[in-house]
């Protein structure tokens, strides 16, 4: 009996090994646990992700226990997300950790696929285009956000301020007022921040909790009693409170234009065939929700962090801000005029990096990347993290440095290094490329010079330390906390 059983799991790890090798190579695996054992140590799993898939190149299988195929090449970025490959490396696993926000399957536009995701991307973009993103329009609804920040900002101390509230909720109200029509005022916005807070909860457990990272890897897991409660019931809770939030949002908006109206119109017009449920309402205003005021305030508040890092830098934007706005607001009509804050926005959305683990693409057939066979339903994850930080594309990667993306001609004038900004690819490529991207980087760019153009951003006192540049691991990866002086220019 013995000898069966030895024999039994002899042929197991024989027949895991031959299954192994139909991926991409990569760091060996162990049989049943597969790679976890290296991420849960790990203060950062991405860049754990990254180190150990490094001497197998720019496409290789972690196991976690279940294979998931990472790329962490621009060039290959490109071949799966962009051309005749796009469609087939656009689909979605069916992971229960992935639907967290979910109130029925395949909902909303970040988790969603197949016909249901190509209609609720499609009516998304063609709404937030009606609202004028990307447009003056959208620039006026930003700038006036700005300066309610700034009249609330004005009434504080100047010294020892927290500014990460009202930044989050200057991008918040933007979004607010395009998904609901209406903005939150600060005298009204507590029920706002308990949220805010809610998702700050729900970021530390992320980076805090083994057994997220097992529900993760394992779904099944969520069934038992510890690990499940740990790892997905409380932050299946969490979610449950915000999606509460939104429908209450969605009962009380009124006749104002605004996202929920154009969709309540598209579900009259299309009927119950099509995708336009209320559930799928509910899912998509909570992924533009959460996803548009998340990423945008983050990396804004990396911005703030970075300059107050780097004086330097700050004054030569503020100076070039001066010269070409003076003293009235900063608007996108500047942008041309200023190869200088270009360059040291893109190098905040390079050094920001905030999405740690891109969401998980599936291909639905047989394909090859590079030298490399993918077979149907791949669990494929494009690492955008790795080619933000990629030594052979931005030398010396952990340094902020604006002039990376800089030329001078001849004559000294300043150029912008075209190629090299199209590979900070923050917003991900193709087919799955952040719906919200034209808001966010009009956010970023108009509040963080905006910022600097009023206020010089200082340690909260002279004695204070620059800010920490070390980040915090979760679902975004964050600055840590720190207190400012705002000195008015």
């Amino acid at each position: 009996m013995l000898a069966v059983l030895l024999l039994a799991i002899i042929w197991g790890i024989v027949a895991y090994y031959r299954w192994v090798r139909q991926f991409p190579p990569g760091p060996f695996p162990w049989p049943i646990i597969g790679n976890l054992p290296q991420l849960a140590i790990s203060q950062y799993p991405h860049k754990t992700i990254e180190a150990i898939g490094r001497p197998y190149g720019p496409v290789f299988t972690v196991f976690l226990p279940l294979p998931v195929i990472v790329i962490t090449g621009y060039d290959e970025h490109k071949e799966a997300l962009l051309g005749p490959k796009a469609d087939n490396f656009s689909s979605r696993p069916d992971n229960p950790s992935d639907s967290l926000f979910m109130n029925v399957p395949n909902g909303g536009i970040i988790f969603s696929e197949g016909m249901e995701w190509t209609e609720q991307r499609t009516f998304t973009l063609q709404c937030l285009r009606l609202f004028g993103v990307g447009s003056r329009m959208m620039e006026a609804k930003i700038l006036s956000s700005v300066q309610i920040l700034f009249d609330h900002l004005d009434t504080l101390p100047s010294s020892n301020i927290d500014i990460n509230w009202p930044l989050h909720l200057c991008v918040g109200n933007v979004v607010h007022e395009i998904l609901f029509g209406q903005s939150v005022p600060h005298q009204q916005s507590q029920e706002l921040k308990h949220y805010q807070d809610r998702i700050d909860l729900a970021m530390q457990m992320v980076r805090s909790r083994a057994s997220v990272l097992i529900v993760q890897a394992l779904p099944w897991t969520r069934h038992l009693p510890l690990i499940g409660k740990w790892g997905y019931h409380e932050l299946r809770g969490i979610a449950e409170e915000l999606i509460g939030y939104v429908e209450r949002q969605i009962e009380q908006s009124g006749e104002e234009p605004s996202f929920v109206n154009q969709y309540k119109q598209e579900m009259t017009r299309k009927g119950p065939s099509a995708s336009f449920t209320y559930d799928n309402l509910v899912n998509t205003v909570t992924d533009l929700w959460l996803a548009g005021m998340e990423t945008a305030a983050t990396t804004i508040r990396w911005a703030i962090v970075l300059l107050t890092a780097h004086p330097d830098v700050q004054e030569r934007l503020a100076d070039e801000i001066r010269g070409v706005a003076g003293d009235r607001m900063i608007s996108i009509g500047d942008k041309a005029q200023m190869p200088y804050a270009q360059a040291v926005i893109c190098e905040i959305h390079r050094m920001a990096n905030v999405v740690t683990f891109n969401v998980f693409h599936k291909t639905y057939r047989d394909d090859r990347l590079g030298k490399h066979f993918i077979p149907a339903g791949s669990t494929v994850l494009p690492q955008i993290s790795a080619v933000l930080t990629a030594e052979e594309l931005f030398e010396n990667p952990d340094q902020f440095n604006p002039e990376r993306f800089i030329k001078r001609t001849k004559d000294g004038a300043i150029q912008l290094r075209k190629d090299r900004m199209e590979k900070v690819i923050a917003f991900s490529l193709g087919k799955r490329q952040c719906a919200g991207e034209a808001l966010a980087r009009m956010e970023v760019f108009l509040i963080t010079l905006a910022m600097v153009q009023r206020y010089r951003l200082l340690p909260a006192t002279p004695c204070s330390p620059l800010p920490s540049l070390k980040p915090i691991f979760g679902i975004l990866q964050t600055p840590p906390p720190f207190e400012w002086t705002l000195e008015e220019r």
